[in-house]
């Protein structure tokens, strides 16, 4: 159980932890024409959607719809990430990393987090603490990986 609540800290904090990353990249080789707070504009949106989409899937996800919600957030984080792989312009990269990935992440993250409580009475801190250790997990795996890939052409599709 600790592993299916640590994957979607893993995907979805971990995700947002590394944009400093493709900040980088996005200067340096896609949009050397925009400034640095256009480009960071896309990590900001996608930070704050998690924010504001997991304050909206609580109600959800007490409401029994926790499948529904890991289900749909999966989806679109993936859909988003693999949109990024592909896209060129600036507003394209905003709707498909900074819009999709965060409310995809958004629906990951507060059901991921709620589900502790409910599988573990005992030793419920300890169940925390791994589960936020994704968030680190997928910041500092992700930033290596991602900084050797990201001279591919279709790096984040894979």
């Amino acid at each position: 159980m600790d592993v299916a609540v640590l994957t979607p800290t893993l995907e979805s904090r971990g995700v947002i932890n590394m944009y400093g990353v493709y900040q980088t990249y996005y200067q340096s080789h896609l949009f050397e024409h925009e400034s640095e707070s256009n480009i960071a504009w896309i990590g900001s949106v996608q930070g704050g959607l998690i924010l504001i989409v997991s304050f909206v899937a609580g109600p959800v996800c007490d409401a029994g719809y926790f499948n529904g919600l890991i289900y749909s957030g999966a989806f679109l984080t993936v859909v988003g990430m693999m949109l990024t792989s592909i896209c060129s312009k600036y507003w394209q990269i905003f709707l498909a990393q900074g819009l999709t990935v965060g409310v995809g992440s958004g629906l990951l993250y507060l059901p991921g987090a709620s589900i502790i409580s409910q599988y573990f009475k005992r030793r419920s801190a300890f169940a925390f603490g791994v589960a936020s250790l994704g968030s680190s997990i997928g910041t500092s795996n992700g930033v290596a990986i991602l900084s050797a890939l990201l001279f591919f052409f279709f790096c984040l599709a894979v």
